[in-house]
């Protein structure tokens, strides 16, 4: 398998030859055309310096200076007579194009190359001056020269990309150690990149990733442990009275008193696992909502009238202040939130206390509070009695018959509904839970 460092240096490299490929190319056509020009220009102009030195000197020994200028001259100079003898004679040069220049026209090469043919007369003699350079030569030093760049380029930029990309993989590098230790169970891993661009953003919203699920397997492991808490305390009540139970030598009250406590148990398991497969259920995606319109206060008076042994038992003393209230919710959802919080104040609330019910509606929402005069709860546990199964010594006090799942299910009911639920309590001064559901059309 190749690794990515492999393949972003394979790429650059591959890019960059091909960058390199078409640049000398492109350069090579258009600075050939340039060159060729340029030089044919030039070429013509030293012709014409040496045909006009010639004439107005009058130089008469016309072979010796140009013998002279051909030793020091970086163009082949060839002189061609009537007769067609010549001084340096340049055998690429046809008859045809000599004759030409000798009757006085001016000869030019139409190709590549750059060859100028000049008239040239001298005391009533009649003389061709061909002046030719080598452009291929020109040409090849100058490929040279570009090809040699180039390739210092591409070494260079290999150099540099060889260490660059160690610095642009170790972050990937990094991830995937850490990825693999994760995969390992261990949630305790923690990317250090000082990137500011994609890596580093990448990087931070891995640590984010982490760090939740370093929390949801701490939360997975208390509840997994509070869940075999709380099925091992009713298993070991009933597998103890069942062995007792087994005796022979038994009185029917006895009996009948350790029946009861199984039987009680089994219900406290019972409800375990309902409120369980609700939580369960209410944290899937698919859990069913189904939304109806109904008169909220006609729910709450029905909650009440429901749980009437129970506060009756205690006589407690229930005041309702409501206001007639039509809203659109899951209506047996709701049902459960009612009973769980009223329930819980009836139970933590002494004989002879107060609970007191107000439904009001302001703007869009909907307000319902339940105050009782009750046991209350200490400021650290107030915060989270949401939590499942979370229990401080006074919240065991607080719920000895109960799942410790209920009020997170409360919670969750009512997040599906985009409300609010919130907790005013002071310990031995009662309790204020205050529910906010808004309006919804749908």
């Amino acid at each position: 398998m190749k690794s990515i460092y492999i393949r972003v240096v394979v790429t650059f490299l591959g890019i960059t030859l091909m960058s390199m490929l078409i640049t000398f190319l492109v350069l090579r056509i258009l600075f050939s055309n340039y060159f060729v020009l340029k030089i044919q220009a030039d070429t013509l102009n030293a012709g014409k310096q040496i045909v006009n030195y010639i004439t107005e000197k009058q130089i008469q020994d016309i072979n010796g200076y140009m013998e002279s200028v051909i030793a020091v001259s970086k163009y082949k100079l060839s002189l061609y007579k009537s007769d067609l003898t010549s001084l340096n004679p340049n055998h690429s040069i046809e008859q045809k194009d000599i004759y030409e220049v000798l009757h006085g026209s001016l000869y030019q090469s139409n190709n590549n190359a750059a060859v100028i043919g000049l008239p040239l007369s001298i005391d009533g003699e009649t003389y061709a001056l061909f002046a030719d350079f080598h452009i291929e030569s020109y040409l090849k030093n100058y490929n040279q020269i570009v090809l040699t760049a180039l390739v210092l380029c591409l070494i260079i930029g290999s150099l540099l990309i060889f260490v660059a990309s160690r610095y642009l993989v170790r972050p990937i590098k990094m991830l995937t150690k850490a990825t693999k230790k994760i995969a390992a169970g261990n949630y305790h891993v923690n990317v250090q990149v000082k990137y500011k661009d994609e890596l580093g953003i990448l990087s931070d919203s891995f640590n984010q990733m982490v760090r939740k699920l370093r929390k949801i397997e701490q939360m997975r492991q208390e509840f997994v442990s509070n869940v075999s808490h709380e099925i091992q305390s009713p298993l070991t009540s009933i597998r103890g009275f069942s062995t007792t139970l087994l005796q022979n030598d038994i009185p029917d009250a006895d009996r009948k008193r350790y029946l009861s406590i199984i039987a009680n148990e089994s219900e406290r398991l019972s409800r375990l696992s309902e409120d369980l497969l609700k939580l369960a259920s209410l944290e899937s995606e698919h859990h069913p909502f189904k939304p109806v319109f109904f008169r909220l206060d006609e729910q709450l008076r029905r909650t009440v009238i429901s749980t009437e042994p129970l506060w009756s038992k205690k006589k407690l003393d229930i005041d309702l202040d409501m206001q007639e209230i039509l809203v659109n919710a899951d209506e047996d959802q709701l049902a459960q939130v009612w009973t769980n919080l009223l329930t819980n104040a009836i139970k933590f609330t002494p004989s002879g206390g107060r609970i007191s019910i107000s439904l009001t509606k302001c703007g869009n929402e909907s307000t319902i509070r339940i105050t009782d005069t009750g046991i209350g709860i200490a400021d650290e546990d107030a915060l989270l009695i949401f939590q499942r199964f979370y229990k401080s010594d006074k919240a065991r006090n607080r719920s000895q018959e109960g799942s410790g799942l209920g009020l997170a299910i409360v919670q969750k009911i009512i997040a599906l509904h985009q409300g609010q639920i919130d907790v005013q309590s002071q310990l031995n001064h009662g309790t204020i839970i205050s529910v906010t559901l808004p309006d919804h059309d749908r």
